[in-house]
């Protein structure tokens, strides 16, 4: 299949720009593998910090035990030495129990890690130049541990990778996937794995945005849309009738301006015109779709739909659909709808396989 060709030349695609830092940097840890299910990576970075958006209620794709943490950041930080309270984005990725977890702070949120972690026993080594800190044997737990306010255990006592950098921690529950991680980390413009593929994709996030923030993405495959919906044919002879072409990729994001906010699917296609065609299909599907039948929670008004094409290696090419919205909290509350309708195997506008 051509999406895995594309894997073994992603060097050769676009190269990141800085906007969108640090998560082009934490992508050079995660390979294209078109093989994965469900979700491949998430990055959530709420604009206006945790402690706002989870008093406000907003949809934080982050976890349970990590939302805990956020949420009474003060026990948290008595545990590890890490200022829950300064984080300002986690980066996830991997399937369970590989996952691997990236808290990104401001220089220094960190800094009282080694001592506190010390003092728990944990030892300390160096890897890929980072110091690591860990507990216990690959994916145990040890139920003499479980403490609700240590995220790194999961609340459970699971065993525990930390490394501590400057402005981020990486964590995982074994060394392979630890090490995979800050290996890759320590040289991201390398890229060997096909990472270029998803950084693509986010910068086509970023030229559907221009001069906007990322608050969060969601990166998936094809084969969550494989399942069979729950859903109504389109009236014959409409364009979200036809079948929808192949889908390599997709990428669900949301960025932000001081006055307005968007919602952007990102979907790689294996040529323009199967592209051209995706588009148009997702774009008439979310216009008859995307109402309070399907998704009947805070379902506000769209001001504007946009699609922008943008060509990638082999003919392949990316195609974004963007929704703007004129109120800053609608582009999150639509996220929150699309994602939960994503993983429901529910999202029409996606689907590829009619009834």
């Amino acid at each position: 299949m051509r999406f895995a060709r594309l894997a073994a030349f992603a060097g050769l695609l676009a190269t990141p720009t800085q906007a969108f830092e640090p998560l082009n940097t934490y992508l050079a840890g995660v390979p294209f593998d078109i093989n994965q299910t469900a979700v491949i990576w998430s990055y959530t970075h709420p604009s206006d910090g945790f402690p706002a958006a989870i008093e406000a209620g907003r949809y934080l794709d982050v976890g349970e035990a990590w939302f805990y943490a956020l949420s009474k950041p003060e026990a948290p930080r008595a545990l590890t030495g890490i200022d829950f309270g300064k984080v300002t984005g986690v980066f996830q990725t991997g399937e369970p129990p590989n996952t691997v977890t990236v808290l990104q702070g401001p220089t220094g949120f960190a800094s009282d890690a080694a001592y506190a972690l010390a003092g728990r026993g944990f030892e300390a080594s160096t890897e890929s130049g980072l110091t690591a800190y860990a507990f216990g044997e690959d994916f145990k737990i040890d139920m003499a541990r479980r403490d609700r306010d240590d995220p790194f255990g999961s609340g459970l006592g699971r065993s525990q990778r930390i490394g501590v950098g400057d402005t981020f921690v990486i964590s995982a529950a074994a060394w392979q996937p630890f090490r995979t991680f800050a290996a890759a980390l320590e040289k991201p413009e390398s890229c060997s794995n096909g990472c270029d593929l998803w950084r693509a994709a986010v910068n086509a996030v970023e030229a559907a945005a221009p001069h906007s923030e990322l608050t969060a993405a969601n990166a998936l495959t094809l084969a969550t849309f494989m399942a069979p919906l729950r859903v109504e044919r389109e009236k014959p002879g409409t364009m979200g009738a036809q079948v929808m072409p192949p889908i390599g990729l997709v990428v669900v994001a949301t960025t932000q301006t001081d006055d307005a906010s968007s919602l952007h699917l990102t979907l790689l296609y294996q040529n323009a015109k199967e592209a051209e065609l995706g588009a148009a299909i997702v774009a008439e599907r979310l216009r008859g779709r995307l109402s309070a039948a399907e998704m009947p929670m805070d379902r506000p008004a769209i001001a504007e739909l946009r699609t922008s094409l943008t060509p990638t290696l082999f003919d392949s090419t990316l195609a974004t659909i963007s929704l703007d919205f004129e109120e800053t909290a609608s582009a999150q509350a639509d996220y929150r709808n699309v994602m939960r309708a994503i993983m429901g195997r529910d999202f029409y506008p996606l689907a590829f396989f009619m009834q």
